[in-house]
């Protein structure tokens, strides 16, 4: 199954190179101890869920290249990778003046410029597949093009990821996912370094209950039973020689959770004993928890400050933007914190 993505403004073309070259790394890199049927199974799945392979055997990224100026969709068109893959050319959509970081001007006035040109690019890639499993958007939740340009473009394939979304987003009062993954080293420390799966798994779940994005600085006294950071739903994601042995089940606590979250359908896991890229172990999670709470609340409270001093506003409602649309924004958020606040 295919998934195209859609890379929209500086930070998402960015991103979104970043994302190809580590999946090529991840599958040209050697994995001596999975037997060669099963290697190649990985390498060919991975493949072509994100590149078309072209005549002459290269690699080209499914992708649609989003931007208001040309500046850096043309510096990732024109780059020379040591791996072989490239960008189509024909899969761009950008104009010559960029969006000034203005929101408003992103949604309003690129949004009629690009908007046929970006449908008939993704439809170009969506026909290229023999099975589309999705669509990957990849942006900043600032700035103009990224965050306003985004808004318009189509979402509904998104929900062909329907096998992960059903667990992580059971209720749709709760959407905002956050990443968790260990171990995080330099390439350098690994060869000093030994990890074990039930270490792991143990670094893994402090992380989740502290909401610590970093092993390093964790907080080790906190425990679940004194400081919770409650979860809708978690999946774990597990890759390296052994995985399949490793007690996952410490992700499914039942005070990780809220009182009416069933067991068997808050927590789920798939892995791998293919390692990835220089982690002969390695431990993720993707999960729908209270994280963003600590995030929100002075991000709202700045916002509201600077609303009511009518900072910046003029510059939105240049581009048609009026106040009510930010009163409406307003309320989105609040009910969103309030969602997850009522989950302690």
């Amino acid at each position: 199954m295919s998934i195209v993505s859609i890379q929209l403004g500086q930070c998402g073309n960015q991103i979104g190179e970043e994302l190809f070259n580590n999946v090529i790394a991840d599958v040209r890199s050697t994995a001596p101890n999975v037997s060669p049927a099963e290697d190649a199974s990985y390498v060919e799945t991975s493949t072509d869920r994100f590149f078309n392979t072209k005549k002459d055997g290269s690699l080209e990224a499914r992708a649609v290249l989003i931007d208001t100026e040309e500046k850096v969709i043309q510096c990732l068109l024109n780059r020379r990778r040591p791996l072989p893959w490239s960008y189509n050319a024909k899969s761009v959509c950008s104009q010559r003046r960029g969006s000034g970081n203005n929101w408003a001007q992103g949604f309003c006035v690129f949004g009629d410029v690009v908007g046929h040109q970006v449908v008939d690019a993704l439809r170009s890639q969506v026909e290229r597949c023999d099975r589309l499993s999705g669509l990957l958007l990849m942006l900043s939740l600032a700035g103009g093009t990224g965050s306003g340009l985004s808004v318009l473009q189509p979402a509904e394939p998104i929900a062909s990821f329907s096998h992960l979304l059903n667990v992580l987003c059971p209720q749709p009062d709760y959407k905002l996912l956050s990443l968790y993954s260990c171990p995080q080293l330099s390439e350098r420390t690994l060869r000093y370094t030994t990890w074990t799966w039930p270490g792991l798994m143990k670094h893994l779940r402090q992380m989740l209950i502290t909401n610590c994005s970093q092993e390093e600085g964790m907080n080790w006294s906190v425990k679940p039973e004194t400081k919770r950071n409650i979860s809708v739903a978690n999946v774990a994601f597990l890759r390296g020689i052994g995985c399949q042995s490793a007690d996952s089940h410490v992700l499914n606590d039942d005070l990780l959770y809220p009182l009416w979250s069933p067991p068997q359908f808050r927590f789920a896991s798939c892995s791998t004993r293919r390692p990835f890229n220089h982690y002969p172990e390695m431990a993720s999670l993707l999960s729908n928890n209270q994280s963003f709470i600590s995030r929100l609340n002075p991000l709202l409270e700045r916002a509201w400050r600077m609303f009511s001093s009518k900072a910046y506003l003029h510059q939105y409602q240049l581009y048609g933007l009026c106040e009510n649309d930010f009163l409406d924004s307003f309320i989105i958020l609040e009910q969103a914190l309030m969602n997850y606040k009522q989950l302690s």
